[in-house]
């Protein structure tokens, strides 16, 4: 969920940019986004060092969930885009080693400022919220929240540990004693679980 919240926000600041490339960037704001790699695509035979064109097209292949072809426009070190979205497309992929070793790029490089390395460090704590480890992911943000220098980043972990909590504080019911129910009385089960309509 925080994954995909990121990668909107990260993707609507790149695609409202005016550019010469706006047939593309208007197949991809009406979510034709095959249309919008051709486009893009035609434009990169021209421009192949274009960072811009590169990282739309990349993100175009990333809503057709084509992580490992996004990942080949992600090329360029130097610019900051490019490294943040190769950390979303790995994580995607699952290539963990990928993900440490552009991490570590970014944070110890001089060329990014601190805002973008704690950016990145917040995205790259959503791992453990797609493979459901919640007690790492607590203690990550909870370290990013005591470390960051940046007030939106602490105030982001903050958020993440709110809904972490929300989620864990979820009243659930028992399969079993639903299940239980449902075979001694028919529709019991339901009215256990709430589903009163049902039951």
């Amino acid at each position: 969920m925080y994954i995909i919240l990121f990668f909107l926000c990260f993707c609507s600041i790149l695609f409202s940019q005016s550019s010469e490339n706006s047939i593309g960037d208007n197949f991809y704001n009406q979510r034709k986004y095959n249309l919008a790699i051709y486009e893009y695509e035609k434009l990169i035979l021209k421009k192949q060092d274009d960072a811009e064109i590169n990282a739309k097209l990349a993100i175009s292949y990333m809503r057709i969930d084509n992580y490992n072809q996004s990942v080949n426009f992600l090329k360029n070190e130097n610019d900051f885009t490019h490294q943040y979205l190769r950390l979303f497309a790995n994580m995607k992929i699952d290539t963990v080693l990928g993900n440490e070793d552009i991490f570590f790029k970014i944070s110890q490089s001089s060329m990014y400022t601190e805002r973008q390395k704690e950016k990145a460090k917040l995205l790259s704590g959503t791992k453990f919220l797609e493979e459901m480890k919640l007690k790492e992911a607590i203690e990550f943000y909870n370290r990013v929240k005591n470390t960051s220098k940046e007030k939106d980043i602490k105030n982001k972990s903050q958020e993440i540990l709110t809904q972490i909590d929300t989620y864990i504080n979820i009243p659930r019911k028992s399969l079993l004693i639903g299940g239980g129910l449902s075979a001694i009385l028919p529709g019991s089960g339901q009215i256990y679980s709430g589903q009163y309509v049902d039951g």
